[in-house]
């Protein structure tokens, strides 16, 4: 426990300040709902600014603090089904998020998001952190649609942006227990509260013990559990009448037993049954699983008001990020592949905004850098055998069935300058537009040897070592907006995406070009009837040049660009409150999206050289999704009140990888959440009771191939109680 706390106390990370959501874009937050039938009014910080969500000229989702606690929102896994269009899903170690079919298509846990996630306004560029620390919330934003010009590279599909809660300026204090299935024990805690007139502090802790839900059958070990620590101490101080500088210091660890994925369809496997067990929640393997990885945020940003119209802020963010992985790489008892991968990512960013606004006009100037340092080994390790005598045989099912080693060492820098504008030319009419400029570079050292079938190699030539690449690009927005009414407006804008070059980090010799998207896009946002009902529609299409995406070969993992792709798509979402006690909420989108030009292979996967993939379904973007949700506040006589709220997530088939094969597309499926949450009359004293995937719908949720289907599949139903209080 003292070297818990002492970790605690070292954690670096600093922060963006909350901002207070009025509300969730899906369904009202309860906390800001008043006894008037009226959807609450919702602010978001999508243009770097605080406007009114129906004010802002694209689209967005919010969810605020209340929903968050109320249907248990702990991380990007669970935000999918509150956000029409995303999806989130885990695959060797990394997590890959996706916005109305873009995402990131790397299956090695390597590479970087195509959606840019930000916490506390600090940029977190390794997927294999974006699950991690995403606790004691004000609130989350999804903006949808390439975001090259405010937010620059990488969010090509996006941008999710998470917000904690700030300091208070009364002291207060909470804190929660729970408890689920898999044995899941969590508890955490928090005390907020002003120190001087100018200064406030807010510490959070929270711990969480959760049994894994895959069984190993050859050792009995219990997979896919978390043990995770962690907190977060935040600082906000009016060093002045126009200074305020705000601290966010947060780590978190997770010990965890995975990743894990092992053969997931019996008619393309690398070795039959027995040695695979062919049940997304059971692996056969004599391998010992044991990871752990600990990600720590410092941020520090002050804002300067230098007039009545301008303001300056200066955003400071350091991102340490070590990962250490234990598994089998293939997953079965025949020819099992026990591998050890240590990852450590070193980030450093700076950010300087120069907002200025008057009646007319509202603009903004920024720049941006990024210097990233990455070390990464990977290496076949048969002391994780279990149970069997390590012989260092190349092919066998006596040892580990291939002997590999590698090493990467890469440092990646980014540098940017951007401008935005809107005008109002009439009171009713607005135009808007901005440019971007980047420069990003790659420098990679890359050492790759493998002993399959013969003498120990090494695949880099040492003429080609380190690799370099560096690339310029121009990305930016143009649009009009038109107030329709006083509670109406329309929209056209285009924008330019873009998501940097780099190189495989497990094939020696193999850059990769520089993704964009060109988007087009018309929105409509409209509130009805008083405030009763909230209406959003855009349709918009996106073309896609060099679409970044990984290979299994043998020897490596390559990345390459798909030349053309498209995605054409629909997007509409509701809320409703026709009565004080009942919210509804509901969103569908429509996809067309597949690739236009692309020939590829990959043999491990039955795929040969040459394959023609026009035509095909782009990853992780079905032709229909939809959420539909239902919110009932019951009043109990003067002892509180119970808000119960049912959920369904509906979702036609679509592909986890970019082939046509029935072991790489998920079917059709609906999911299921139920929630209930008691709240004594003085908002003190909350008991919430959750049920997750209540149909235990098995979602496949990435999938490689060696020789044979190899996949990953999200948590199988989950349910639970929470007691918490607050002062």
């Amino acid at each position: 426990m003292r070297y818990r706390t002492f970790k605690l106390a070292l954690s670096v990370a600093v922060s963006f300040p909350a901002i207070g959501y009025a509300g969730s874009a899906l369904a009202a937050d309860a906390d800001a709902a008043s006894s008037a039938p009226q959807v609450a009014e919702v602010v978001v910080t999508a243009e770097r600014r605080s406007e009114n969500i129906q004010k802002v000229p694209m689209a967005v989702s919010a969810i605020g603090a209340a929903a968050i606690r109320d249907r248990n929102i702990e991380s990007l896994d669970d935000v999918q089904s509150e956000v029409v269009g995303l999806k989130f899903g885990h695959f060797s170690g990394g997590d890959n998020v996706t916005i109305r079919g873009v995402g990131s298509a790397f299956v090695s846990g390597a590479g970087q998001s195509s959606v840019a996630i930000y916490v506390d306004g600090v940029y977190l560029s390794q997927i294999e952190s974006l699950g991690m620390g995403q606790a004691d919330l004000s609130g989350i934003e999804v903006l949808k649609g390439p975001q090259g010009t405010l937010y620059g590279r990488n969010s090509t599909g996006g941008v999710v942006s998470f917000t904690t809660n700030a300091p208070t300026s009364r002291f207060s204090y909470g804190a929660t227990v729970g408890y689920g299935n898999y044995n899941d024990q969590k508890e955490e805690g928090y005390v907020s509260g002003p120190v001087s007139d100018r200064v406030r502090l807010r510490l959070f802790i929270q711990n969480e013990d959760r049994q894994g839900d895959i069984i190993n059958d050859y050792t009995g070990q219990k997979l896919n559990g978390v043990n995770s620590f962690g907190g977060r101490l935040s600082m906000d101080a009016d060093v002045n009448d126009r200074w305020k500088s705000e601290i966010r210091l947060s780590s978190w660890k997770d010990n965890y037993t995975g990743p894990v994925y092992d053969g997931s369809y019996p008619g393309f496997a690398l070795v039959p049954a027995p040695f695979n067990d062919f049940n997304a929640y059971r692996v056969n393997t004599p391998v010992h699983y044991g990871s752990s990885r600990t990600n720590s945020i410092a941020v520090v940003k002050n804002t300067l008001t230098l007039s009545d119209e301008v303001r300056l802020v200066s955003t400071t963010g350091f991102n340490d990020f070590i990962n250490n992985e234990g598994l089998d790489a293939l997953g079965n008892s025949l020819l099992p592949l026990p591998i050890v991968i240590h990852r450590r990512a070193d980030e450093f960013t700076q950010e300087f905004n120069l907002f200025g606004e008057n009646r007319k006009v509202k603009w903004i100037l920024g720049a941006f850098f990024l210097n990233q340092l990455v070390d990464q080994t990977n290496v076949t390790d048969e002391s994780n055998l279990v149970g069997i005598t390590p012989i260092h045989t190349a092919i066998g099912p006596v040892a580990s069935s291939v002997l590999q080693h590698g090493k990467v060492q890469a440092l990646e820098q980014s540098a940017s300058v951007f401008g935005d504008v809107s005008y109002n030319i009439t009171d009713s009419t607005k135009i808007y537009g901005g440019l971007r400029v980047t420069y990003d570079q790659v420098r990679q050292k890359l050492i790759e040897g493998i002993d399959a079938f013969g003498a120990n190699t090494n695949s880099c030539s040492p003429s080609t070592n380190p690799e370099f690449v560096k690339d310029t690009s121009l990305t930016g927005r143009a649009g009009v907006q038109q107030t329709v009414s006083s509670a109406s407006m329309v929209y056209v804008q285009y924008s330019r995406g873009y998501k940097s070059p780099g190189f495989s980090e497990s094939t020696c010799n193999n850059p990769f070009q520089a993704e964009t998207i060109d988007s087009v896009e018309a929105g409509y946002k409209s509130q009805w009837f008083d405030g009763l009902l909230t209406f959003n529609a855009d349709a918009f299409h996106y073309g896609y040049d060099n679409l970044q995406l990984e290979e299994a070969t043998l020897t490596g993992i390559p990345v390459v660009n798909a030349p053309k792709a498209h995605i054409w798509g629909f997007e509409s979402t509701i809320v409703a409150r026709p009565i004080p006690d009942l919210r509804l909420d509901a969103g569908i989108v429509w996809l067309d999206a597949h690739y236009d030009q692309f020939i590829s292979q990959d043999p491990n996967n039955g795929v040969p050289l040459g394959t023609n993939l026009a035509g095909v379904q782009l990853d992780n973007a079905p032709s229909t999704a939809g959420n539909f949700g239902v919110e009932v506040d019951h009043q109990w006589n003067g002892f509180g009140k119970i808000t119960w709220r049912g959920e369904i997530s509906l979702t036609t088939s679509y592909h986890v990888r970019e082939f046509n094969k029935p072991w790489t597309i998920q079917n059709a499926y609906g999911l299921v959440n139920l929630y209930a949450t008691y709240e004594t009359p003085d908002g003190h004293y909350q008991v919430r009771l959750y049920a997750k995937n209540v149909g235990n719908v098995t979602i496949l949720s990435g999938e490689l191939g060696y020789g044979g289907a190899l996949g990953e599949f999200e948590m199988p139903r989950t349910f639970g109680a929470e007691a918490s209080f607050r002062f």
